[in-house]
């Protein structure tokens, strides 16, 4: 390189990549890694174990998530009875992700058991999953309990997905709710979101029929 150019990113990236300080912060990354999902399968095991004894045959409950295959009555039991287990919260989201299908409503409550019983308000775990499984499976016969449930300032960013629920939903006390989480700071921005969107959508349906 001639004196007085400057470094490329391409050339500063491929002295980077040589260091031997970062080489060794990236093989401790990628063990720190390995050993993460190594302890994730080992504690799943007992889950995965319960669902091939219902018929499913998986590599992690992560399997049931996003796929078109939904599960039989009995591996849902299955699911609902772990999500109470001693389980990593990785774990557990990938239950409760499971349990989002309206196949689950049998679990409505199990699962408004557990979003109550979860301390955590970050919307970043485990209790937002239950609550997206929640909003999914959740009816007329059930929106006052999500009502409730969104209404109730303690869960924090974990009422966000309740939001298209209750926006979606015919009661007039829906819209209500929606009006107060409107001023909420942990909800304020969804609900504009999807009031936005929904505006939008119905716009577009209007033009082209």
């Amino acid at each position: 390189m001639s004196k007085g150019r400057a470094k490329t990113a391409a050339e500063h990236l491929g002295e980077l990549e040589q260091d031997p300080s970062i080489v060794e912060q990236g093989r401790h990354r990628q063990d720190a890694l390995r050993l993460k999902e190594e302890q994730l399968r080992a504690a799943e095991m007992p889950l995965l174990a319960a669902l091939c004894g219902a018929g499913m045959e998986l590599s992690s409950v992560w399997d049931l998530v996003n796929t078109t295959t939904v599960p039989p009555p009995n591996t849902l039991f299955v699911l609902l009875d772990h999500l109470s287990g001693e389980y990593p919260d990785r774990v557990r989201e990938g239950i409760a992700r499971a349990l989002a299908i309206p196949q689950a409503r049998i679990g409505w409550t199990q699962l408004v058991d557990h979003f109550q019983k979860d301390r955590d308000r970050s919307g970043l775990g485990s209790k937002f999953a239950i609550a997206s499984a929640l909003a999914t499976i959740a009816d007329e016969s059930t929106i006052d309990d999500l009502i409730g449930l969104a209404m109730d300032r303690r869960h924090g960013q974990n009422r966000i997905p309740f939001i298209k629920t209750l926006a979606r939903a015919s009661a007039p006390r829906a819209r209500d709710a929606l009006q107060q989480l409107a001023l909420d700071s942990d909800t304020s921005a969804e609900v504009k979101r999807t009031l936005k969107n929904m505006g939008r959508r119905q716009r577009h349906r209007r033009q082209h029929g």
